[in-house]
């Protein structure tokens, strides 16, 4: 684990620069934020949790709740809440992996994009500036789309077909294979720094071990707010479709051009005017299934059916809606003769389009997917002007009138957006309050309200109005999404809760790294092997608080249970024995050895055998 003990130095430093965030707001949590950590806190963390494996004794301090957040009409995206300590260690395997890779990238990229290949994940860390990193993924993606835009228009104007082949994963981020990720990151590492960094496969065995406990299985990487981790690790993950793409790209003769965004791949190809489009489907038909047999045979991933489509533009009227329907339309930005547009006009054309979708709302009773020039106008309003503005008499008047009557059933078209302009009109903004509060008390509260109650306590002007709700909720319900809720009404650490309830001290880290072993052999299934690591770690620490112990070689089942009588009762003493028993009889711990059991240890054996060992060592460290 040491190999991280640089890495938290600089999670330190970026921590300070960047102002990393996570899902909630730090203002009501601060237990949860990124607290301060400067050098001496950093070598804390590394001393406590990371040097002798220890972090694995503490599942709920490194631990990531699994949630569902709405996503557009009905649907549901799972994300991931990360605890402080997890979230630091998590950002440390990052930090590490980006300063492993960092010499590759600089020699490498320049070739790619020379190569018309322009991958993106988010993000821009710069570790020789961190001040001037960029952690927000909108600068990110104005590239990623304005590089497509003028690829296809250039192309078009210069009188050529362009087909443009949109390709996305299946379930990307869960289906990243962590014994594939620590491999693929190997191959963008120069020797030097593998040398330097010791990327061996000690290296390889902690960082899939860091993952698996954050996951809780082998594969996945947790998506969250402002997760530029998970993204890069992600964007390294794809350099074998990057250089697949390459060589389709020597094969094919014409202008070839590569765009992705961590999964979301654009393969662009200009011919002929007079090309025909049947020909040109079966081309770039054949480059998609032979990209995608790659991808399924190097990374075990699968291209997504229902978002892979095809696209042929011949002219600039074909282009135009293409962008549009590809939402390829860059962040909002003023037009060139609208630099100086007072922020009341951006307010007024946001308004217009409220005043739109619920007239739309109320003569058809459903309103179409937002399109993405009105999406895109309603986020102006977070620009910092138009907020100024919003806040002033006659701009919440304005306001008031736009959102009479306004149905909450709308919400979700524009959540953000639309929330803070009613939190502008004291009066909207309580008939909203008394809409969340009714929707709290059903037995089992949508979900879409679980998140516009999260959304509302956050915002600047709550005042504790959905407490009582979010409270009686919480006691009804035990879904991952009302308990973070609920800690946004009793902001109270997670327990520090052991895996077992081992003593620090000579001796110990062996008994940290049978935890270790125990939890990442629990994650892959493996409880016959699990249960042979958690005896040895009971042993281990037995082992170091026995003050007669003796030497280790001759410290057995019976020192043990000699031990133990003194200080439990008979039925924890069989317990013991009974478990030692289980394990010496199984022919995971004894090969080969005649008359041994052939029943290996199931799961809810090793669950017991946990549960019962761990209440024992609480009863033997209160006596001693």
């Amino acid at each position: 684990m040491t190999l991280l003990r640089r890495q938290l130095d600089s999670v330190a430093r970026a921590h300070r620069c960047l102002s990393l965030q996570i899902l909630r707001g730090e203002q009501r949590l601060p237990w949860i934020g990124f607290r301060q950590l400067d050098r001496p806190a950093a070598e804390a963390f590394h001393r406590s949790y990371v040097a002798n494996d220890s972090l694995f004794n503490y599942p709920n301090l490194f631990a990531a709740t699994e949630f569902l957040k709405p996503k557009g009409d009905g649907g549901v995206r799972r994300f991931h809440f990360l605890e402080w300590h997890a979230r630091v260690l998590y950002y440390s395997v990052g930090y590490f992996v980006l300063e492993l890779t960092d010499g590759w990238a600089s020699v490498v990229r320049p070739i790619a994009r020379r190569n018309k290949i322009e991958t993106y994940y988010g993000a821009r860390v710069r570790f020789d500036d961190p001040g001037r990193s960029e952690i927000h993924y909108q600068r990110d993606y104005q590239l990623f789309t304005g590089g497509i835009r003028r690829f296809l228009r250039r192309r078009v104007q210069e009188g050529h077909t362009v087909a443009l082949l949109h390709m996305d994963v299946q379930d990307f981020f869960n289906s990243i294979s962590h014994a594939t990720l620590v491999e693929v990151i190997a191959q963008q590492a120069l020797p030097a720094a593998r040398l330097r960094m010791q990327y061996d496969s000690a290296a390889k065995s902690t960082l899939r071990d860091i993952l698996a406990l954050v996951m809780g299985a082998p594969s996945g990487l947790p998506l969250s707010r402002h997760n530029i981790v998970s993204n890069l690790l992600a964007d390294f993950y794809m350099w074998p479709v990057d250089r697949y793409v390459n060589q389709l790209q020597l094969e094919a003769p014409g202008e070839v051009r590569f765009s992705r965004y961590v999964d979301d791949m654009f393969l662009m190809r200009s011919f002929p005017m007079l090309r025909r489009s049947e020909s040109i489907g079966e081309e770039m038909y054949r480059a998609c299934t032979r990209l995608g047999s790659e991808m399924a045979l190097k990374l075990g991933l699968s291209l997504n059916p229902l978002k892979t489509r095809l696209n042929v533009c011949s002219s600039e009227d074909d282009l135009d809606g293409l962008i549009e329907k590809s939402r390829l339309v860059s962040f909002y930005e003023p037009l060139p003769e609208d630099d100086n547009e007072p922020p009341r006009n951006a307010l007024v054309r946001a308004l217009k389009i409220v005043e739109e979708l619920q007239a739309t709302f109320a003569r058809e009773g459903t309103v179409p997917p937002m399109q993405v020039n009105d999406d895109l106008a309603l986020k102006r309003v977070f620009h910092n002007a138009v907020v100024q503005y919003a806040r002033s008499p006659v701009a919440r008047a304005a306001i008031g009138r736009a959102f009479t009557g306004f149905n909450p059933t709308l919400l979700p078209r524009a959540m953000k957006p639309l929330l803070f302009l009613i939190s502008q009109v004291p009066g909207a903004l309580r008939r909203l309050y008394d809409y969340t509060v009714e929707a709290l008390s059903s037995d089992e509260p949508p979900l879409v309200s679980l998140h516009l109650a999260e959304l509302l306590m956050l915002l600047p002007e709550y005042g504790g109005e959905l407490r009582g709700s979010v409270e009686a909720a919480a006691r009804n319900g035990s879904s991952p999404n009302l308990r973070l809720l609920s800690r946004l009404v009793v902001p109270e650490p997670p327990a520090a809760a052991t895996y077992l309830p081992l003593s620090p001290g000579e001796g110990a880290s062996a008994a940290f790294y049978q935890v270790r072993r125990a939890i990442i052999c629990e994650r892959f299934g493996e409880y016959n092997v699990a249960f042979n690591h958690l005896l040895n770690a009971f042993h281990e620490q037995c082992f170091v608080l026995d003050p007669n112990a003796g030497e280790r070689k001759n410290y057995n089942r019976t020192s043990v249970a000699n031990w133990l009588q003194s200080l439990v009762g008979l039925d924890d003493v069989a317990l013991a024995i009974s478990a030692f028993d289980r394990r010496n009889s199984n022919e995971i711990s004894h090969p080969g050895r005649q008359g041994l059991e052939v029943r290996a240890v199931d799961e809810p054996e090793y669950r017991m055998y946990r549960r019962r060992l761990a209440r024992l060592l609480v009863r033997v460290h209160s006596a001693i």
